[in-house]
This record gives C-alpha cells, sequence and structure tokens, in this order.
C-alpha cells in the first residue's frame, strides 16, 4: 500500500505540468459553486442590516413556516414561475432577433448607428 502512494507521488511530480491545468478549474469550481452555499444559510436566520450576517439570529425553517402558512403563497409561486418563463421566451431570443435584423441592414452607417443606439444604454438586469 506505501509503495502505491510512492508511485503515484513519483508519477505527480514526473507530470505536476498536467495537474497545473486543473488549478484554474477548482479556482472557478470553489469561487462560483462552493462559496455561494453558504449564503443560502441566510434563509435561516432574522437578517438585520444592522447585525449583518454573521450575527443575524438563526431561527432554523420559521421563516418557511410562515411563508407557506401565508394564504397566497401558491399564488406568490405561480406569478414568479410565470414571470421568469415569459422573460426567458421573450428575453432570450429578442436580442438574437434584434442581431439578426440590424445585420440585415445595407446602409453600413445606419447600421452602425442602429448598433450604437441599441446597445450602448445595455446594463444588467
Amino acid at each position: 500500500m506505501k509503495e502505491n502512494g510512492r508511485h503515484f507521488v513519483k508519477r505527480m511530480k514526473s507530470t505536476y505540468e498536467l495537474y497545473l491545468f486543473l488549478v484554474p478549474a477548482f479556482i472557478f469550481y470553489i469561487l462560483f459553486k462552493y462559496v455561494p452555499i453558504y449564503g443560502l444559510q441566510i434563509a435561516f436566520r432574522d437578517f438585520s442590516p444592522v447585525f449583518g450576517f454573521w450575527r443575524s439570529p438563526w431561527v432554523g425553517l420559521e421563516n418557511f413556516e410562515r411563508f407557506f402558512n401565508f394564504a397566497d403563497w401558491l399564488s406568490i409561486i405561480k406569478n414568479t414561475l410565470v414571470i421568469n418563463a415569459f422573460s426567458l421566451l421573450i428575453g432570450f431570443p429578442a436580442p438574437i432577433i434584434l442581431a439578426l435584423m440590424i445585420n440585415q441592414i445595407a446602409n453600413i452607417y445606419f447600421k452602425k448607428t442602429v448598433q450604437m443606439v441599441t446597445y450602448a444604454p445595455a446594463r444588467e438586469s
């Protein structure tokens, strides 16, 4: 068993350059997949901006109980899903269709002006 471990370490040392290619993937995974999980605990706290995230009291499932005891919780979930569905159905293809339409404009000056006017005020929503 000890010999297998030495063989593995020896092989890793000889091919360490290949393992360096994994470092960016590990960093990405840790930053964007693992670290945000810690923020999920805010759903189980009575968050107060005065106390901040770390000192807000832990309330467990109280927030979920309060939400599901609310009379209109099903309507709220339905509205959220409908808004997201329409956002995907309209918000996803609309920029692609606009880009294809702009691409068909023959006059280069008008085309560049339309591109500038439509994409200059772009912001994350």
